[in-house]
């Protein structure tokens, strides 16, 4: 069966930490797709700095050397607030018969069960966790209430072929920033090198984007 990979993010802009976490997909999952899809109308923060547009290009240039890659852009052409559950709905009419797997921060995950229709979310797919984890914060953020197989290895769910109702840490190589500190960094004219694409650098410059 196709696995359809779901990475969804504002990427404002997008840095070495969304490229560590698609590296990990790609080693992990071995997926026929992996949507990289930037929110339109987050539900529960402030709208992204940049445009829609701006963010997909600089999502094209930062990963234009992956086949199985698509800088999916369904949620900005919607007029609705992008709800993942909505997302991922509109994924399952597109491919029917695949795998699904949604990818998402602990952090994210600690407001799981607040999320529109999140039981549906587990019904539809399997949610591939990324960052760090310790046992005591999956006992704060109520894990044991989710009714989901938690922390299945991922080994174990290539053999099971699993893709609901599941919940994987995924592994990854990761590095601490986030596009909150860049764009804080850019702002004030400081470099952004070490986290950034030089393509994406040069884009922000020739849009001056993140300026103040």
């Amino acid at each position: 069966m196709k696995r359809i990979v779901v990475f969804g993010g504002t990427f404002d802009p997008v840095h070495q930490g969304h490229l560590r976490i698609i590296d990990a997909i790609e080693r992990h999952i071995s997926p026929h797709r992996i949507l990289v899809i930037p929110c339109g109308q987050p539900p529960h923060r402030a709208a992204p700095i940049a445009s829609g547009e701006h963010r997909s290009e600089m999502l094209r240039l930062a990963c234009n050397n992956r086949p199985s890659l698509v800088v999916d852009d369904r949620e900005l052409r919607s007029d609705t607030l992008s709800y993942s559950y909505l997302t991922l709905k509109d994924v399952q009419l597109e491919y029917p018969d695949a795998l699904l797997y949604m990818t998402l921060g602990w952090d994210s995950l600690a407001s799981f069960t607040r999320w529109h229709r999140w039981q549906d979310i587990l019904d539809m797919s399997c949610l591939l966790v990324v960052g760090r984890s310790s046992k005591e914060d999956q006992e704060y953020i109520g894990l044991q209430e989710v009714p989901a197989e938690i922390g299945l290895s991922v080994e174990k769910l290539e053999a099971a072929n699993q893709a609901t109702r599941c919940i994987v840490e995924l592994p990854f190589d990761e590095i601490d920033c986030s596009s909150t500190e860049v764009r804080e960094a850019l702002r004030f004219g400081a470099s952004a090198e070490h986290v950034l694409k030089p393509q994406v650098i040069e884009y922000i410059k020739k849009y001056n984007l993140y300026q103040s």
